[in-house]
């Protein structure tokens, strides 16, 4: 287990970082036994917003053992001091935390972070927070109790679709370029 974890923020850096932000894996997480198929995974810069420590320790370790870099944070007031300027690719959210609740931190996500996948985890299960959750700015919702495999693939499908955003984004930029080049 990481040092530190729940007495504040925990930085758990990915587990090789020679070989930059794309990576293969192939992998048997050690949380759920489940073996990894061997796929073009992005690496990404997750920040985990969890106020209950042994389930914040338990996903981040899922989550550095997917490769990604992850910023463990127990409350909201957290993440100026930690993650602030840091380039954020996925933030997972409680809703029930101490200090600011998480859809309100949410909404700031967004705002802040228009590229920037968030996902709600918790374990409000109603149609009525689902859909407020989705309001204030969330792509996914998910509830509590989860499962771990289900967790990092939404991670990876929010990667890849910030890295397709992140293209066309490119793409454009280039295409405006040269049409003021003419």
């Amino acid at each position: 287990a990481p040092d530190g974890v729940g007495s504040g923020p925990v930085l758990i850096p990915a587990t090789d970082p020679k070989y930059g932000r794309h990576t293969r894996v192939r992998t048997q997480c050690t949380l759920c036994g489940i073996r990894s198929v061997d796929t073009h995974s992005p690496r990404l810069n997750v920040v985990l917003v969890e106020d209950h420590d042994i389930l914040r320790q338990m996903l981040a370790q899922a989550l550095q053992e997917a490769n990604h870099t992850v910023v463990a944070l127990s409350c909201a007031e957290e993440l100026e001091d930690v993650a602030a300027g840091q380039p954020v690719d996925v933030f997972l959210v409680d809703l029930n935390l101490p200090g600011e609740d998480g859809l309100s931190l949410t909404a700031r996500l967004r705002a802040a972070y228009p590229l920037a996948g968030i996902i709600i985890v918790t374990a409000r299960s109603g149609l009525n927070d689902k859909l407020e959750g989705y309001t204030h700015g969330a792509d996914l919702y998910l509830t509590k109790p989860l499962e771990v495999p289900e967790l990092c693939a939404a991670v990876a499908a929010q990667g890849r679709r910030r890295q397709r955003v992140q293209g066309l984004l490119a793409q454009q930029h280039t295409y405006t370029l040269l049409q003021q080049q003419l």
